[in-house]
């Protein structure tokens, strides 16, 4: 499918840094990442500094398959994705409050990641997955706290989803291909988009899943890509 160039915005540094660091989602994209210690401490994107890909940023796609970037306008309209943009909104809605936004983040934390990951990837995946889980989750809340408080000063209020049902999907990141093809049973993942109203550009924040009734965001699982990948079921 063909989409219009992405060009390249400023803005994607601070939350693509952010969401980066904590294995939490991505812009998944080449210029990805500005000054660190700047964008961390302030918040604050640079728009005259040189922007390069550092070591943790989300895996691009090749040229041709460059599947799991930002698509402006397109939706997943059953009942769960559109259950997903109502949180999303709400969560960009709180995002200049903090009381708010501590309790969403609560709701879109797993709750029994150990377990989850376990039952949901096969071996050596899922372990690999919880272990891996723990080491980020120690700044999660507030790394996650902070990107959508940039989302919201940025006025990235047009929120769109996008529902990945299998390895075969065309909208899937490469490690979402890779997380159907370690998963035991296949779940839905999701990814949403956000954006300027009215704008071609803009950010992913990847993957999500419904688990326990509730969406949780359990980011790219960029523990598969140093893993080779699982033989298919």
């Amino acid at each position: 499918m063909q989409r219009p160039a992405r060009p390249a915005a400023a803005f994607c540094a601070p939350i693509t840094l952010l969401l980066a660091l904590l294995g939490a989602g991505g812009c998944d994209r080449a210029e990805t990442a500005g000054p660190k210690a700047e964008v961390l401490k302030t918040g604050v994107p640079a728009t005259e500094t040189k922007v390069e890909t550092p070591a943790f940023a989300p895996p691009l796609q090749p040229p041709n398959q460059e599947v799991g970037r930002f698509q402006p306008h397109e939706d997943s309209t059953d009942d769960l994705s559109q259950k997903l943009k109502a949180l999303a909104e709400e969560l960009v809605k709180a995002g200049a409050d903090r009381s708010k936004l501590d309790g969403l983040i609560l709701r879109i934390d797993l709750p029994d990641p150990g377990n989850w990951y376990r039952s949901t990837f096969r071996e050596p995946y899922g372990s690999a997955l919880a272990d891996s889980h723990v080491i980020r989750h120690k700044h999660y809340a507030e790394g996650i706290l902070q990107a959508f408080t940039l989302l919201a000063s940025h006025g990235m209020t047009e929120i769109h989803v996008r529902r990945i049902e299998s390895e075969a999907d065309p909208q899937a990141t490469e490690l979402q291909r890779r997380a159907f093809r370690a998963m035991t049973t296949p779940i839905p993942l999701f990814t949403v988009d956000f954006s300027k109203p009215g704008k071609q550009e803009g950010e992913s924040m990847w993957s999500w899943a419904f688990v326990d009734l509730e969406f949780r965001l359990i980011g790219p699982l960029g523990t598969l890509k140093a893993m080779p990948e699982a033989t298919p079921r």
